[in-house]
């Protein structure tokens, strides 16, 4: 269920004659389909994530905005390979794209001193324990979501790991002990692990720096 709010995008969820109904809640004014999209990719990765279970642990939030980021990064640029709207060509979901992201990348650079080229990304470390104590530092998420978009880009298969994220009774209190269970979920489902493997290569986080 969809519908228009006059605050900030969000998902909840409601008991509507013995069934369970997730409400997508976007607030944007007219036909503007760029931030429809944006929006609501967001918030789908969201629910396709598990948002709801109880296997969540509020400091490792981050990882559930990171991801919802890069769900809408990663529709923009689906877009833009291939517009689903008549009206709109590929210059004007690229156009979408660099206004949202471009700013995000100035402010890595302007506010956290993180030179986006970094290969491999040393820096992701310094700041997991910020977004540990606040989980909506858009630019910060934006930053680890840059590293993984070009390969959801190239293998989007890989938002099926992600449909496995929560599928499991105990509650990691570590990034480190939720990619190990993760793992284990989705070898128990014969799934490849990709994304794990991803994020602990693009993630290197027996690093600790200080700033």
């Amino acid at each position: 269920m969809i519908r228009w709010c006059g605050d900030n995008p969000s998902i909840w969820f409601e008991e509507l004659e013995d069934e369970k109904w997730a409400k997508i809640c976007l607030f944007v004014n007219g036909p503007r389909y760029r931030e429809y999209t944006y929006q609501f990719a967001h918030e789908l990765v969201h629910l396709f994530a598990n948002v709801e279970e109880d296997s969540r642990v509020a400091k490792l939030g981050w990882l559930d905005e990171m991801f919802a980021d890069l769900g809408s990064a990663y529709v923009l640029r689906k877009f833009y390979i291939h517009s689903p709207y008549p009206s709109y060509s590929r210059s004007d979901w690229d156009e979408y794209y660099n206004a949202a992201y471009d700013g995000k990348d100035q402010d890595l650079v302007r506010n956290y001193n993180i030179q986006i080229s970094t290969d491999p990304p040393d820096w992701l470390p310094n700041w997991i324990d910020d977004l540990e104590r606040y989980r909506y530092e858009r630019a910060l998420n934006w930053a680890f979501a840059r590293e993984l978009l070009p390969y959801f880009i190239a293998m989007p298969e890989l938002w099926q790991q992600v449909g496995m994220l929560h599928r499991w009774k105990t509650r990691p209190d570590s990034l480190q002990e939720l990619l190990r269970v993760w793992e284990g979920v989705l070898k128990e489902n014969g799934m490849k692990t990709t994304v794990v493997d991803l994020m602990r290569e693009r993630i290197p986080l027996k690093i600790r720096l200080r700033r």
